[in-house]
């Protein structure tokens, strides 16, 4: 308690506690009323982290008191007691990441375009120091779509990131996206829009919907698609940033500019890119794993974790390590597409669009400057 502060309230004043502030309120009337706003920074769905550590010791605390032993041992060897000599009887390679070994791991990743650099920039922004990272790719090899079309995860994260949503959208000619709308999928005419967001408001005792559907054995007409703000949203036109992240949302974006954005991001954390085409896979004789990537003019890249973004080519988890392919052919039959720009003829609209057509399906997303369509068809159908 030597370092607490101490503050009388009068009617009227307010106090700002930090977050992960301990404190204490005593009243020195005999009648107080005391009023609490509490918010975060994060949004609602990361949840608390208070509640994983209380789940973390309620499941310790009750086991018995052998076991708590065993745990308290372990929390002694990681976490309270952890010195370079914790490991250093363990052969460096089988040391696990709970080990604090010296060497940096040697993180590669083979092939860049969107997936290449998204995973690049999260290791280096997220992991620092702690990896070697580097990304292998070829700029004679072409990436493959002219446009993405995202789900909320995206928003997520940008911000674990800590990307600036304004610097990202202005990079990658981003907009804003609510949803998908599907047009003539169960029929001709017929059109069945996917929010991101959710409808009504539940109860403990049950779900909106069954309160909706009772609604209308009373004479209630509205729509069930009024409860949705997204979905609202979206088909006006409308987009708002709203207080505790009420609005659920993702991005439209040039998904070639997005690779470029993050590619300066990573680089900037310490990624290190190699130009070059993988000419081989080179395996460990004794284990089968993936021990170093050779490149055009004999160059080798060694690497304790190798991380496949080759696309379709799969030249690591199927070239080299014939992990298998699942045809879902008979699930999805397309297995062909074609995707072009063209010059925007009206604003953005919040939504992308999937509209299925006799033979094929044709989509669309909308960014600040162009629209970005795509078709998608059986081998050998014209879209």
């Amino acid at each position: 308690l030597g370092h607490a502060q101490m503050a009388e309230l009068q009617p009227g004043d307010a106090l700002f506690i930090p977050s992960m502030w301990w404190h204490h309120v005593e009243g020195l009337a005999s009648f107080n009323i005391l009023m609490n706003y509490w918010w975060r920074d994060t949004p609602r769905f990361l949840g608390q982290p208070q509640d994983a550590l209380n789940h973390a010791l309620l499941a310790i605390r009750d086991l018995p008191a052998e076991d708590r032993a065993i745990w308290r041992d372990l929390f002694d060897h990681y976490v309270f007691a952890s010195t370079p000599q914790t490991s250093e009887h363990i052969p460096a390679g089988a040391r696990g990441v709970m080990m604090n070994e010296s060497r940096k791991q040697r993180v590669v990743i083979a092939g860049g375009g969107t997936a290449g650099w998204m995973t690049a920039a999260a290791l280096a922004r997220t992991m620092g120091d702690a990896v070697d990272l580097t990304l292998v790719e070829s700029d004679a090899i072409g990436t493959i779509g002219v446009g993405e079309s995202t789900i909320p995860p995206m928003a997520l994260f940008n911000r674990l990131l800590g990307i600036g949503e304004a610097e990202f959208m202005r990079a990658t000619q981003a907009t804003f996206k609510l949803g998908i709308k599907f047009e003539n999928w169960k029929d001709i005419g017929e059109t069945y829009f996917h929010s991101f967001g959710t409808t009504g408001t539940d109860h403990w005792s049950a779900g909106f919907q069954h309160f909706w559907l009772h609604g209308l054995t009373c004479g209630h007409e509205h729509s069930y698609d009024d409860y949705c703000l997204e979905l609202k949203a979206a088909l006006a036109g409308k987009f708002a940033h709203l207080p505790e992240d009420r609005m659920n949302y993702a991005y439209q974006l040039d998904s070639s500019l997005y690779a470029a954005f993050l590619r300066k991001l990573a680089e900037g954390a310490g990624a290190r890119r190699v130009e070059g085409r993988i000419a081989e896979v080179v395996l460990n004789g004794a284990t089968g794993d993936i021990a170093a990537l050779r490149l055009d003019g004999d160059r080798r890249i060694e690497g304790d974790l190798f991380i496949d973004c080759t696309g379709f080519r799969a030249l690591l988890i199927e070239g080299a390590l014939h992990v298998g392919f699942d045809d879902w052919t008979h699930y999805l039959p397309c297995d062909s597409a074609i995707a072009i720009q063209t010059a925007s003829v009206r604003p953005p609209v919040p939504y992308s669009t999937a509209r299925a057509m006799e033979s094929s399906i044709a989509g669309a997303i909308w960014i600040r400057t162009r629209r970005l369509n795509a078709c998608s068809a059986r081998s050998r159908v014209k879209c």
